[in-house]
């Protein structure tokens, strides 16, 4: 049996797929909207001159993507086939895990000000 390492999805709907379970899982972990990072494409490099596959910009409330690379690692390290949708969905969930820990911090801040 032959397995199909074309990607399933282009970038524009990966990036749909993946923002959509983000906010799913903010929805459901109770994360008022207007705490929400931003997700998009893009890469950061270090000082050290290593490229980031996510970057968490707590302060501007951005998460940036370096999609072809997390494409790759999904195709070379991933359990299943392909780019599948529920791969991104772990990683949207997580996402959003790791934003509400620290959307809580802001949250307790407001309160205790």
């Amino acid at each position: 049996m032959t397995t199909n390492t074309q990607p399933i999805l282009t970038d524009a709907e990966t990036m749909e797929i993946l923002i959509a379970f983000y906010q799913e899982a903010l929805r459901f972990l109770g994360v008022p909207n207007e705490l929400w990072a931003e997700v998009k494409m893009g890469t950061t490099i270090d000082s050290n001159g290593k490229a980031s596959i996510i970057n968490i910009d707590y302060e501007n409330r951005k998460i940036l993507v370096a999609l072809p690379v997390l494409k790759l690692m999904i195709q070379a390290f991933s359990p299943t086939t392909g780019d599948t949708p529920s791969v991104y969905r772990g990683h949207g969930y997580k996402l959003a895990r790791i934003w509400q820990q620290n959307a809580k911090g802001q949250v307790s801040g407001i309160r205790n000000q």
